[in-house]
């Protein structure tokens, strides 16, 4: 059984494994609690392609999660 300690760890490893750009997209959703429109306007970028950031952030951390043997509910 996969702890959530164990969880947490991988998380905040793959997370700082990510590109910078995908980082402060991840913060901004989930920290600041920003709309996809709010981080577009922070990253210079349409809304568009602030939620394919997102997307792109999330695929990585899956990936790394699934290559540890964990996964998300």
């Amino acid at each position: 059984r996969v702890t959530k300690r164990a969880m947490i760890a991988c998380l905040a490893e793959g997370i700082a494994e990510l590109k910078e750009r995908e980082r402060v997209t991840i913060a901004l959703r989930y920290q600041q609690e920003l709309t996809f429109d709010e981080i577009g306007g922070v990253l210079g970028v349409t809304e568009e392609r602030a939620w394919q950031i997102h997307d792109e952030a999330l695929k990585r951390l899956r990936v790394k999660m699934r290559k540890r043997g964990l996964t998300a509910p």
